[in-house]
């Protein structure tokens, strides 16, 4: 292949590019092999996805049905629901844009919402990672992209299969990050051609989600200032049209949010306030200074998996700051040292640099509060750390051959060097599959039950066309309702909701009007709360256990308890530290027990507590022990039950006030 490093060779120009075609077959053999292997672990995702039952729900069902509203021509102009006003005493603000409704409603319109979303999803992150591939082999040559396709598969194996094909928001914009990140670099570069392509990527981030919105806008705005400052400079006019062509992909992507601004609730207005308002609690620039350490610290961000929130933004220890700081100075010395000898290199420390700077100030307003634990606030980290080590790995590799120019010019070694990176390049996406990040769907524990009721009263309405639905609890509100009101959209039903519901499902859906029923969505702990209407369908997460848990509630209820001596043995053997906070948590909340069995004995470590012996003189039934431990408790939203009630039109109108005045726990007037 030549020399494809373009090392000891004239610089190419903006204008002489990197292509596919022009490398021979065995080099296109290795861009195919590359591309597959980096497409693995997303498809491996969605199978996964499938094979525990995943269907939308929680968000991502309000996001199918967002889309189902595209495909009726309902046209959303916003996005998301936000908790914005929680923070900042604003009005009702929502995320940027609909843009991934628009998006998604092709493959949602062939197959559905399940799997449509996943389908849609995985596009959209694996997009992202295989144009930023194709960028860095365009503007660097096949050994710098080779050596950035095995960093970007590392984003697979920390960020773990969910992640990959997650529809929510606040995930949306995490991965797809990384190709609007390269995208940029390369109209700094010089690429003009790549502006409208950065302009769709540019909608796409920045309209998922607030966290976002500043870092995607930040990049894209850096880009485009430093090419037309270039293209004034140097009196070019070539990138012109396609400058053009970018203000005409944004005019079109951001069409529904402009239209809002003017004509609506002026959505990004309201935003644009809250973003700039001071009276609201942050995390501040020392966190947002640590999350910058974290994303380019050594050892890099992207080899660790199963991070939280709070991993991103806590106190650092001397070795982590000193690491950050080194790799830091590093991204500087390229910036300045290759910034006329190997301008493109030092171009992509650059926009490394500007990432990291947006990250601090993004970072530093997360809301000082339970949400600052929440991965999805931080996953600008991820991609600022693989393109940071990216950079310094081209630079080693640089300074490598420059020290042994023997190695580059020995076609045998290329070769090898290229066989080596395939190899590597499988061996991390094998391990992102069978072994990366996070595994678990946040509403995973409902799917099934969701499923079950879903069955139920699809069978009890066939044949009806409208259907009222109401959520009373707080897991029929945010994660049971809005998957069986997917499945009846889905079904061919016209779906109505309380008043309550407007910010989640759309004021479309909201109407007082005739229903031909009435399905009373209600959850709870241990049992649901009593509505009028015929249960049509009812499930008990915790069926195989609560009757063990109630014959042990009984049993404790109201007894003097000590803890026993062994106490902190117990906390190792189910928490690791008994002296962290955790441990100290559930200590406190165990001493509980006697008070409020109920509540005690639904935590999923209380039974193996009691069996390890956490209390002194406590005899139980053994039986009823055993199995609490063998069928650990589990909740969704605090609640175990899920309950389906069912109302003719002749109860609706017997009920109607207390139905459209429903709301999270309201019992029935």
């Amino acid at each position: 292949m030549g020399d494809t490093s373009g090392e000891g060779s004239a610089l190419r120009s903006a204008a002489q590019k990197w292509r596919v075609r022009d490398l021979g077959p065995r080099g296109r053999l290795v861009v195919l092999a590359v591309a597959i292997l980096l497409s693995v672990p997303y498809a491996a995702a969605v199978v996964g996805a499938l094979e525990v039952g995943w269907r939308p729900s929680n968000d991502d069902a309000l996001i199918a049905l967002r889309v189902h509203d595209v495909l009726a021509g309902e046209w959303p102009q916003l996005g998301q629901p936000s908790t914005a006003e929680h923070y900042a005493g604003s009005e009702i603000v929502r995320h940027p844009g609909p843009i991934q409704f628009y998006l998604f409603a092709p493959v949602v319109a062939l197959v559905g919402a399940n799997p449509g979303l996943l389908l849609g999803a995985a596009a959209a992150n694996l997009g992202a990672v295989l144009v930023a591939a194709w960028v860095l082999f365009r503007r660097a040559g096949p050994k710098v992209g080779l050596l950035g396709a095995i960093a970007l598969s590392l984003l697979a194996w920390a960020q773990g299969p969910v992640q990959l094909v997650d529809p929510i928001s606040s995930n949306m914009g995490g991965i797809t990050l990384v190709g609007l990140a390269v995208l940029a670099w390369a109209v700094i570069d010089g690429d003009a051609r790549l502006l409208p392509l950065m302009a769709l990527s540019l909608a796409f981030v920045a309209q998922q989600h607030l966290a976002v919105f500043g870092l995607a806008g930040g990049l894209g705005a850096v880009a485009v200032l430093v090419l037309v400052v270039t293209m004034a400079r140097r009196r070019d006019g070539a990138a012109v049209p396609w400058l053009l062509g970018a203000v005409a992909v944004s005019l079109v992507a951001w069409a529904p949010v402009l239209v809002d601004q003017f004509t609506g609730t002026g959505n990004l207005g309201r935003f644009l306030t809250f973003a700039g308002s001071s009276d609201r609690p942050d995390l501040g620039w020392a966190a947002g200074a640590r999350q910058a350490a974290r994303a380019i610290g050594f050892p890099p961000l992207v080899w660790r998996t199963d991070l939280t929130g709070d991993d991103i933004h806590v106190a650092l220890s001397p070795f982590a700051w000193f690491g950050a700081a080194a790799v830091g100075v590093a991204l500087v010395a390229v910036v300045v040292a290759d910034r006329r000898r190997r301008p493109s290199r030092a171009a992509l420390a650059g926009t490394v640099l500007v990432l990291v700077v947006l990250g601090v100030i993004t970072g530093s307003n997360v809301p000082a509060s339970v949400e600052a634990a929440r991965l999805n606030l931080y996953r600008w980290t991820f991609v600022a750390s693989v393109l940071a080590w990216s950079t310094l790995g081209w630079k080693a590799a640089s300074m490598l051959a420059a020290r042994f120019p023997t190695l580059i010019r020995d076609p045998r070694r290329i070769q090898l060097a290229g066989a080596a990176g395939v190899l590597l390049l499988a061996w991390v996406t094998v391990a992102a599959v069978v072994a990366g990040g996070p595994r678990v769907w946040r509403d995973e524990v409902v799917f099934d039950a969701e499923a079950r009721l879903s069955a139920a009263i699809e069978r009890e309405v066939a044949g009806f066309d409208r259907v009222l639905v109401v959520p009373v609890g707080a897991a029929a509100e945010f994660s049971v309702a809005p998957a069986l009101v997917v499945d009846l959209v889905e079904a061919g039903h016209l779906v109505g909701v309380p008043p309550s519901q407007e910010a989640g499902y759309g004021r479309h859906l909201v109407s007082d009007g005739d229903y031909d029923a009435a399905l009373v969505v209600v959850s709870g702990f241990g049992e649901a709360q009593a509505w009028p209407g015929r249960t049509v369908a009812r499930v008990d997460l915790n069926e195989s256990s609560s009757a063990a848990r109630a014959i042990l509630a009984d049993q404790v209820r109201g007894r003097d308890l000590e803890v026993s001596s062994t106490a902190d043995e117990v906390l190792t053997e189910l928490m690791g530290d008994p002296n962290g906070a955790a441990a100290g948590l559930f200590s406190t909340f165990m001493l509980g027990l006697a008070d409020e069995p109920e509540k005690v004995l639904a935590h999923g470590l209380a039974g193996r507590a009691l069996a390890a012996g956490y209390f002194d003189g406590l005899e139980l039934d053994e039986e009823a022990l055993a199995t609490l431990v063998d069928n650990p408790p589990v909740e969704v939203w605090n609640d175990d039950v899920l309950e389906v009630r069912m109302l003719t039109p002749a109860e609706i109108d017997e009920h109607r006030d207390a139905l459209m005045g429903a709301g999270l726990g309201r019992p029935v007037a």
